[in-house]
């Protein structure tokens, strides 16, 4: 049984990302893999084609959480905290010539940071003059807070890179 309140939220974020970051991605999705998932499908062939995003609900990067706290004109703020997890090879990764080595794997997500940071940058404004994203009246605001984590291609023989960034949602 889907929920009625926070299923919706995670799949407007994910279509919201589709639509900002378009083309930036070749794969989008809520339905997470692992590195180790990603790397076995990429060695039997079947591997998701990457730079992928997925909107991660779970615990383990520091999203995960649904926050509940007291509030004025109704019971409680909730305030809910996933990741934006990417996958990315570095050039060569994965096939037979291996990984270029000229190549540092950091360059290969700070464009697709840059992307993401895009996406949340908005001139739309709230009452109170702040920027204000509210995925389609879903939800309140939206944002990007938080380290971002990245664990570069460089470290893995594959060249497989991971970055996860900290988004929180505002629930009326």
């Amino acid at each position: 049984m889907a929920s009625t309140l926070f299923t919706p939220i995670a799949a407007a974020l994910l279509s919201f990302l589709q639509t900002q970051c378009g083309a930036t991605f070749n794969y989008y999705s809520r339905r997470f893999m692992t590195w180790e998932n990603m790397k076995e499908a990429r060695q039997a062939g079947v591997g998701i084609s990457q730079p992928a995003l997925f909107v991660y609900e779970g615990v383990g990067f520091g999203g995960g959480k649904i926050t509940y706290t007291p509030g004025g004109a109704t019971p409680y703020k909730r305030e809910m905290s996933v990741d934006l997890v990417v996958y990315a090879q570095m050039t060569g990764g994965g096939t037979p010539a291996g990984v270029n080595a000229t190549d540092v794997g950091a360059d290969v997500f700070y464009p697709l940071l840059e992307s993401i940071q895009a996406a949340f940058d908005t001139t739309e404004l709230n009452a109170y003059g702040m920027p204000r994203i509210n995925l389609g009246g879903v939800v309140q605001h939206c944002w990007i807070e938080g380290d971002v984590h990245l664990l570069v291609g460089d470290i893995d023989p594959d060249g497989q890179g991971m970055m996860t960034v900290p988004v929180k949602i505002l629930i009326p």
